[in-house]
């Protein structure tokens, strides 16, 4: 947008055409080539947060900073000079308000937003600086003002939905062995996973596993997994008990063979005295 000049300007100018005898110009009639592309250098954005491709659980903390070019740094003054007046940014196509800022403040400039209650699914964001310069030609009074900007965006995730555990083929049930497998199913990648028997601190596994050495008695298991946008989701408690039977005892097994062996030889002796009588 260009600067007109005032009238009393003009007439200052004429005053002075007249005794130099040079022939002076208002940007109103005539641009200088390349001075506007020169001066018009755009300030520069980075986002910081969140990052291309990252998942986010909901919130999520928009963090970004501008920083004025060396050439904004070098060439500030009267004759030349650009500042940051605004900068704003645009969430899934809709735009929020400008955020004002403090041009005289050293850069970088360094923002922070809260993004809330943002739906699951894919999201987009870019974030927009606004600058102003303008450009002063002191022995042609050419002069200038254009706003120019500069962009940044990415696209991230959000999930809030924590993942489903399915325990089996653990089951309310009894089991005569003291070592019972534990397996599950999760319904979507993960990055941890953990167990947690009678209540005892969580446990991390990698997969499918054994609970070994179990103790006698009733037990109960929660398997914990958390998904890579860091939501927690945990299976039902599990509830089954172990009742591990004793070895048969060798007496037991000794005591019934001797009482068949002494009843077989009272049985002969019998037999044997039998014999005889009828002889």
């Amino acid at each position: 947008m260009k600067r007109k000049t005032s009238a009393l300007t003009r007439i200052l100018v004429l005053l002075l055409s007249i005794i130099a005898g040079i022939q002076f110009f208002s940007l109103v009639e005539a641009n200088p080539i390349g001075a506007e592309l020169e001066y018009t250098t755009p300030p520069i954005v980075s986002i910081h947060s969140p990052l291309n491709n990252e998942t986010f659980p909901a919130d999520v903390l928009l963090h970004f900073t501008v920083v004025k070019p060396d050439f904004w740094l070098k060439h500030g003054g009267y004759n030349a000079q650009q500042i940051l007046k605004s900068v704003r940014y645009q969430l899934d196509g809709k735009y929020s308000d400008q955020i004002p800022v403090n041009s005289d403040l050293e850069s970088p400039f360094d923002y922070s937003v809260n993004l809330k209650n943002l739906t699951d699914g894919v999201h987009s964001l870019k974030v927009y600086a606004y600058a102003s310069g303008w450009f002063i030609e002191m022995h042609g009074f050419w002069e200038y003002e254009v706003t120019i900007n500069s962009s940044s965006n990415v696209y991230f995730t959000v999930d809030s939905t924590p993942p489903t555990v399915l325990v089996f083929p653990v089951e309310n049930k009894t089991y005569d062995k003291s070592d019972v497998a534990l397996n599950f199913t999760v319904n979507e990648p993960v990055s941890q996973i953990a167990y947690s028997l009678d209540g005892q601190v969580n446990v991390t596994i990698a997969g499918n596993t054994t609970l070994t050495g179990l103790s006698e008695g009733t037990h109960n298991l929660t398997v914990y997994a958390t998904d890579e946008a860091g939501n927690t989701g945990a299976s039902e408690a599990i509830y089954f008990s172990v009742e591990v039977p004793e070895p048969l005892s060798t007496t037991m097994v000794i005591a019934p063979i001797a009482s068949v062996a002494v009843a077989g030889i009272g049985l002969l002796f019998y037999f044997k005295k039998n014999s005889k009588g009828r002889l």
